[in-house]
């Protein structure tokens, strides 16, 4: 979802623009790519990775498509 936003740091809080779910979803996921990477670049070793291809029992209890 990352590479399919822009963030919009003018309005992070969505006061200005038409608030969509997804769209806060992959911004929030690009900010903390760029927080890593930043970290990353000042020589603080940071990781990020993407839990939904992490082995996980996150879906467990889930129905449906994540079932």
């Amino acid at each position: 979802m990352h590479a399919l936003s822009e963030l919009h740091l003018d309005d992070l809080n969505w006061h200005t623009r038409r608030y969509s779910k997804w769209s806060a979803y992959g911004e929030s996921k690009l900010a903390i790519l760029l927080f890593t990477a930043e970290l990353a670049r000042r020589g603080v070793r940071a990781y990020a990775t993407d839990p939904g291809a992490t082995d996980t029992d996150i879906a467990r209890y889930s129905t449906g498509l994540m079932g």
